[in-house]
């Protein structure tokens, strides 16, 4: 997704046949463990995937099958991936995740809905808080970004963390609200973090409700700084 590394497009092909030539073998063979994931405790197609990927590894490296499965059983999930941080005394479930590109965030939400469907005993509300990264990306996949979100209920969005880039008054959270919101998925682009705090910290968010967090900047202290929950 760092486009903004590579030369050119035929520089970006050379990146991606090289990597398919360095994992052919392990690419060939994974599809074949998918039907041997065990139930895993993240959720989500893409780390069911990521699973089968780490079974066929496992038996290059020699490693048992029965092992294989039994440690990926285990595995919880690692900090800012989908990371459940707590629920308030509410019952606000809230989570936090590094999501920052649009196929990422369709992935993050998939597997959200898998837990809190939208009809059925365990349905929520899913609001996003979502933190754009970078001027360039966000104008780039606009359009992806844009339908994104399908999945979530609400879309907050927090001023475009610009880390090592310009200003660039031709795109920003405000336009993508509109777009978002033209997808079919209500979203509001705020002007501050203490905007949104403020908004967070006002709303009636409870037991039928799930907050996330979601991108590689600071969305995550929105909920530190509006929320207590353990």
């Amino acid at each position: 997704e760092h486009l903004d590394y590579y030369k050119d497009l035929e520089d970006i092909k050379s990146a991606f046949n090289q990597f398919e030539a360095q994992s052919e073998n392990v690419i060939k063979d994974y599809s074949k463990f998918i039907e041997k994931v065990p139930k895993l405790k993240v959720p989500g197609e893409h780390n069911r995937l990521n699973a089968a990927l780490a079974m066929a590894i496992a038996q290059k490296l020699g490693i048992k099958e029965e092992i294989a499965q039994k440690t990926l059983a285990q595995f919880e999930g690692t900090w800012r991936r989908l990371e459940k941080r707590g629920e308030t005394e509410n019952g606000l479930i809230v989570y936090d995740d590094y999501a920052h590109h649009p196929t990422e965030i369709k992935a993050s939400l998939q597997a959200l809905r898998e837990l809190y469907p939208k009809t059925g005993e365990n349905q929520k509300n899913i609001i996003v808080i979502f933190q754009p990264h970078l001027y360039s990306r966000t104008k780039a996949l606009f359009k992806e970004f844009a339908e994104a979100f399908y999945g979530a209920d609400r879309v907050y969005l927090l001023p475009i963390y610009f880390a090592r880039e310009k200003a660039d008054d031709s795109v920003s959270s405000e336009i993508l609200a509109e777009a978002i919101d033209l997808n079919g998925v209500t979203a509001y682009a705020f002007q501050s973090f203490k905007e949104a705090e403020d908004l967070v910290a006002s709303l009636d968010l409870g037991k039928n409700d799930v907050l996330v967090t979601m991108g590689a900047g600071e969305a995550y202290k929105v909920a530190d700084n509006s929320l207590k929950f353990s």
